[in-house]
């Protein structure tokens, strides 16, 4: 999911550098040029959009990872660990001897259950 969100932040920043400006100049007539001058992922950047040489706009964009995003890297990688450990754990321990034990009185309890409801239902039909 986090690989997922830095690709889109990186997929929207070059789509908005490299496309978008050529895209939104054809659609204004006159002489207008865009530049897009945004950070892909962390830094300061600049848009500026220039019309028939006698008007500027721009406006400076900065970019940055806040804490939060770092507190999610930092879970995610937590979780894989986990995860991997807990795989590993599992396979080690093998079920003991009173648990082998339960488990099979367990199942004689079910099928004792079943026949009984099987005897009823057969009774009941009579």
């Amino acid at each position: 999911m986090l690989v997922l969100l830095v690709v889109l932040l990186v997929g929207g920043a070059l789509f908005m550098n490299k496309f978008l400006p050529s895209f939104l100049s054809g659609m204004i007539e006159g002489d207008v040029s865009m530049n897009l001058g945004l950070p892909y992922l962390v830094g300061t950047g600049q848009a500026s959009i220039l019309a028939k040489d006698a008007v500027t706009i721009s406006a400076p964009v900065t970019a940055e990872l806040t804490s939060s995003f770092w507190l999610a890297v930092v879970t995610a990688g937590l979780g894989i660990g986990t995860r991997f450990y807990h795989s590993k754990v599992i396979e080690k321990q093998e079920p003991s001897e009173e648990e082998t034990e339960e488990k099979s009185e367990e199942e004689e309890t079910e099928e004792e259950l079943i026949e009984s409801k099987e005897e009823y239902s057969e009774d009941s039909e009579d």
